[in-house]
């Protein structure tokens, strides 16, 4: 039975896996047609947010932006073309190419900026904590010395007072 599979699979320039894949997903995967210089090869792919990803030869994710009449539908799945040397999509009708760029790192930079470290971890609470402690210390200690100084204070304010001086009343 493996061997009658394998036998499609070939014959059909495999098509027949990725085929069955998008099928069994029941519209919620997409059929990548993918041209490359050297020949034509099909895997399976999903709109995520306004972008196409799928997988290339070497299993790297490559993303590229959907574009308006790229997506066609036929034996009951749908299918977008996409050029492998320029990372780009082709237009249904008259394959028209649209938008290109490096695809493959589009994702990489996508997925770092969605996996960046978060500015407000664990080290930032903690390090305002320790400025509140130190300030609040800090406060404590001058209303310390302000309370045992008070009543040389006062003399000092009586003294400059009696020089007639008259700065502070």
């Amino acid at each position: 039975m493996s061997l009658v599979v394998f036998g499609i699979n070939f014959l059909m320039g495999g098509i027949f896996w990725p085929f069955i894949k998008v099928k069994m997903s029941r519209g919620k995967k997409i059929l990548v047609r993918v041209l490359n210089p050297v020949q034509t090869f099909y895997r399976v792919g999903e709109v995520r947010e306004g972008f196409l990803v799928y997988k290339d030869r070497e299993g790297n994710n490559r993303r590229i932006r959907l574009q308006p009449n790229c997506i066609d539908r036929g034996a009951t799945i749908y299918w977008i073309t996409a050029d492998d040397e320029k990372n780009c999509l082709l237009q249904r009708h008259d394959n028209k190419e649209i938008d290109g760029y490096d695809a493959a790192k589009y994702d990489d930079l996508y997925k770092r900026a969605l996996y960046k470290p978060n500015l407000l971890d664990d080290r930032i609470h903690k390090i305002m904590l320790l400025v509140v402690l130190l300030n609040t210390a800090a406060l404590l200690f001058i209303g310390f010395l302000i309370f045992k100084l008070d009543g040389r204070i006062l003399q000092i304010l009586e003294i400059v007072q009696g020089a007639g001086v008259g700065v502070i009343n």
